[in-house]
Formats: C-alpha cells, structure tokens, sequence
C-alpha cells in the first residue's frame, strides 16, 4: 500500500507540474509578450519613437549639412573673387615684368580649379527639390465689343424728325416738292410751332388713312392757328390728303404748310362786334358816378364795372333784358346781383336825384332849347321823417349826416322791407357787418359786434328804420367824418 502510494505521489504529480508550467508559458507567449497601451502595443509605440527619433536626427543632419554647404559655397565665393582679383593683379605684374612665369602659371590654375569647383556647388544646389509655384490665375476673357455699321441712311426728306439744322433741311427739301416758292423761314417757323412732338417718328408724320388723326389737325392747327371752324377745317384738311396722296410718308410739316398755303389759306380775322350803347369805351361825359352808391356795389365791383365800360347810373338805368344778361356773363363772379339788388331801379333814382350828366357840345346844339319851366314852391324836405326817427337816439344828430347816409341808402329806402332792419335775421345782420360797417365805414375787426350793440340800444323799437340804424352805427364807431 505505501508502494502504491509513493507511485502515485512520484508520478502523479508530475503532469500536473507540466501542464502548469505549460500554461504559463503559453500565457506569456499569448498576453505578456505583446502588452498594449490604448490602442498601441508597447513595442510598436517604442519602433514609432525610435524612427521618429531617427528621421529628427536625419533632418538635422541635413540641415546641417545644408548650412555648410552655404557656408562653403559662400567662402568658395569670396576665394575665387580674391583669386580673380589676385589673377587680374598678376597678370598686370607679369605685364610689366614684376613676376616670372610660374607664379602666373599656379595662379591660374588655382583660378581655374575654383572656378570649376564653384560650379559644381552650384549644380548640385539646382538639383535640389524646388518648392512649387503657385498657379498663375487664368487670365481674364476679353470680350471684344463689336461695334454695328451704322445703318445706311435713308430719304430724310421722307422720315426726318426732331428740330436740329439737319431735320430742318429735310422739311424743307420735302415742302419745295409740293411748293417751289416756300422760304426756309417759313419751314423754320412751322418747325418751332410744331416742338418737341417732331422728337416721335409717329407724330412727325400725319396719317391721313386715320380719322382720328384728320380730326385732331382739323381742331388743332386748322381751327386754333388759322382761324377756320371745325366743317372749314376737316375741308382744308380732305384737300391736303389728296394733294400728298402720292406720298407715303407725309411730313407734319409740310402738310401745315400747304394747309396754310392752299385749302387751308389763313381768313382774315373777323371784325370784332361792336359794343353795345350801354358800354363806354372810358368816361365820356365828365368824371364817372360813384357807383357804390347803389346798394350792393363794392370798390371791387366798382373796378370790375369800370374796366368793362360802365361809368355812370344813366348807363345802369337804361339797360333792358338783354344787357343784363350781357353784364351778368362778363360779371361771372357775381352771378345774378344785378336782378336780386335791383341795379337798375336804384341807378334810375340816383341818375334823377344826382342830376342828369351834361351832354356833349355837339349834342347840346343839335338840341332845341327846352322852355323854362314855372318855378315851384318849395316842398317841403323829404328827409324830414328820417331827421324825427334819428332824433329820437339822438337829439343832437346833424342834418347833414342823415342827409348824406339818405344818400347812400338811395332806392332801397323806397320799399318798406328794405327800409327797415330785421335784427332777428342772421343773414341781414351779417349783410351789414360786411358791406355797411366794412366798405363804407372801414372797420377791419368789431363788426359783428357794434351790429348787435346797435339792435340791443334800438330793442324797444319795433320798426328799426334803416337810416336811424346806420348813424347809429358810424356814432358808435366814431366814423361820422364818412358822412360829413
């Protein structure tokens, strides 16, 4: 028994022992020989180094080696610059005999051995790698601008445009077609009237085949610039068509020319219409009427009246219907006074109350003499009833003013309504802050208020007399002076 178990214990054991140190050999072999860092085994790490090492040491060298050679090169350089000098020298000496032969002999091949080894340095200098040269950029395209012949001129005689000397020429060369005996000055004349519309090719030209453009010429130049209506002008214009019908290309120039010279021959203007009798040319019988004496005249009206013949009230009075409405067309901006204020009856007053104007010396003895009349007895003064009606705001009140604004009031004071004042009517208030208070007495500010002053003093009259209410007004404002 202990055999058998020496045997096993002896050789039991021993593969056991084998197979472990087998193990760890084959461990080694497989996990401890090729150990990594990362992703790098130790060993191809320290070979990487290693020839990183080698190729640094490599470079340096190189540089060196570099650095001496131009050094070298640079000494090399100045030797053969010294031995040329030296050589140049020598020669000279030889020359003048100061050296003998063999000096000048070993100089020269000394010269010559640099020479040679200088440009085998330089050889090997041009062998080296060249570092490359960048790329010439690509030359811009040239576009070569290609200039159009210009177009053969055609007849400008046909299709010139515009005002310039030249398209002048044209026109006229073109109108002596038609007319031998046309002046340049003319074509120039027709030229300037025609302007900038002769800069378009289409309205240089008048096409005749369009009615609308023969209706246009017939309005236009037939009827403004020669004086024809509109039936004469469409005529003009038909006959001018057929004279240039041959002519595709009928020149607007040429055309208004033989408008005017032909069908269209320019009318003598028409004598102009005689002025009524009722119109002055300027004052003819003395200094003119104050004409804002009438009830609804102003300084403007006045002026207005002046400059289209009126002067006096005989004028206003003896117009009938027909004058009116004469006068009320050329006094457009102040349509229909003459009917509402009554122009005629109110100049029919004042021409009798001012006196009729002298007549003319020839009038005056064509005229038969006139019988004198009987004298009368005084009347008594129509005034009067305004003098009691002032005075009862004012018993100190001048006949003289009241007779004077009498007169200014004129016509108006003959109906009832326009003798009186209506202090409850806007419009009649406002009537005569602006024409009584600022025409005649001049005010520029206050109207409006010294007119309701004066009906609050005339409250307790009912019936407020037109008169009474305007002395009022010219006292309260310190303008009686108007009326004196």
């Amino acid at each position: 028994m202990d055999k058998i178990i020496s045997y096993i214990l002896c050789f039991g054991v021993w593969p056991w022992l084998l197979a472990g140190l087998l193990g760890l050999l084959l461990g080694w072999l497989f996990w401890g020989r090729n150990r990594q860092v990362g992703d790098l085994s130790v060993e191809g790490e320290g070979q990487l180094r290693a020839e990183a090492d080698g190729l640094r040491a490599r470079i340096n060298d190189l540089e060196g080696g570099v650095k001496n050679r131009d050094g070298e090169i640079g000494d090399l350089k100045a030797k053969l610059a010294a031995g040329l000098a030296g050589a140049a020298a020598a020669t000279a000496v030889a020359t003048a005999g100061d050296k003998d032969d063999d000096e000048t002999y070993a100089l020269e091949w000394r010269n010559r051995y640099l020479a040679a080894r200088v440009k085998y340095l330089e050889g090997r200098i041009s062998d080296a790698p060249k570092p490359k040269a960048k790329k010439a950029a690509p030359k811009k395209r040239v576009v070569k601008k290609v200039v159009k012949k210009a177009a053969p001129k055609k007849n400008m005689s046909i299709i010139a445009r515009g005002t310039s000397k030249d398209a002048v020429d044209a026109y006229y060369a073109n109108a002596r077609k038609y007319d031998k005996t046309v002046s340049r000055k003319r074509i120039e004349e027709l030229t300037k009237y025609c302007g900038i519309s002769l800069n378009t090719r289409d309205a240089s030209l008048v096409a005749c085949s369009q009615e609308h453009e023969r209706v246009t010429v017939a309005k236009g130049y037939c009827a403004k610039k020669l004086g024809m209506n509109e039936a004469e002008g469409m005529k003009a214009v038909e006959a001018v068509c057929a004279k240039m019908k041959g002519e595709r290309f009928k020149s607007r120039v040429t055309f208004y020319h033989l408008l005017s010279k032909g069908a269209g021959k320019k009318k003598a203007p028409a004598k102009a219409a005689a002025k009524p009798r009722v119109l002055y040319d300027s004052p003819t019988d003395g200094k003119p009427d104050d004409l804002k004496l009438i009830s609804g005249v102003g300084p403007k009206l006045e002026k207005l009246l002046n400059k289209n013949g009126v002067y006096y009230f005989r004028q206003i009075g003896a117009w009938n219907k027909s004058n009116v409405k004469m006068v009320n067309d050329k006094l457009d901006a102040f349509p229909g006074r003459i009917e509402r204020d009554e122009w005629v009856r109110q100049a029919k007053g004042l021409a009798k109350g001012t006196g009729a104007a002298k007549p003319t010396r020839a009038a005056a003895a064509k005229a038969k003499p006139a019988k004198k009349a009987p004298a009368k007895k005084a009347a008594a003064n129509p005034n009067d009833k305004y003098y009691a009606m002032v005075r009862k705001h004012d018993g100190k009140a001048s006949k003289a003013v009241i007779d004077n604004i009498v007169k200014y009031c004129g016509v108006s004071l003959r109906s009832r309504d326009a003798s009186l004042v209506a202090c409850s009517d806007e419009k009649e208030l406002d009537r005569i802050a602006k024409g009584f208070a600022v025409k005649k007495l001049g005010m520029k500010s206050g109207q409006a208020e010294l007119v309701a002053q004066i009906c609050q003093d005339m409250k307790s009259t009912r019936m407020k007399n037109r008169v009474a209410f305007y002395y009022l007004m010219a006292k309260k404002a310190r303008k009686m002076s108007v009326f004196k």
